[in-house]
């Protein structure tokens, strides 16, 4: 039965996220982690809206407790990798990763180790990190052909 109510819970912290109602969606998957607190996926989510809310030190908790509970779920640690590349912890993100691309080579993880390089002055390994984040993901090939697309001259004057 409370199995069943985390799952309704977690379902309604989803649907209130899409929509955009973040302090709701928020206080649903915080009644599902209560409701199933061995589960990664409810602090995972609870994480992610405390991210969109700009409430990275609570969020950062939330990432951890995830990846506590599951050390293999890749979207966890990718989550959790890009809010401490935003926090500045290029060490702890790039740990973080790269195990994430181990476990499941993700696009997005791709993508963050090249913001990484990037912040880091190294843009032949930022490059290479953007390409094999659009080899995966098409999203982020149309990003990478924008970015290296050479400028526009600018519009001449009569």
């Amino acid at each position: 039965m409370s199995a069943d109510l985390a799952r309704l819970a977690a379902r309604r912290g989803e649907l209130l996220a899409e929509a955009g109602e973040l302090e709701p969606a928020l206080a649903a998957f915080a009644d599902a982690a209560r409701r199933s607190p061995d589960a990664a996926e409810p602090r995972f989510n609870h994480g992610r809206v405390l991210m969109a809310l700009g409430r990275v030190a609570e969020a950062e908790a939330d990432y951890r407790a995830a990846v506590g509970l599951a050390p293999e779920d890749a979207d966890a640690r990718n989550n959790l990798g890009h809010l401490l590349l935003e926090l500045g912890r290029r060490a702890e993100a790039r740990v973080e990763l790269e195990r994430a691309v181990a476990l499941a080579d993700l696009a997005h993880a791709h993508f963050n180790l090249g913001r990484l390089a990037l912040e880091e002055g190294d843009e032949a390994a930022a490059l290479a990190a953007f390409e094999r984040a659009a080899q995966r993901d098409p999203a982020y090939r149309a990003w990478l052909d924008a970015q290296l697309a050479p400028a526009a001259p600018p519009p001449r004057t009569p």
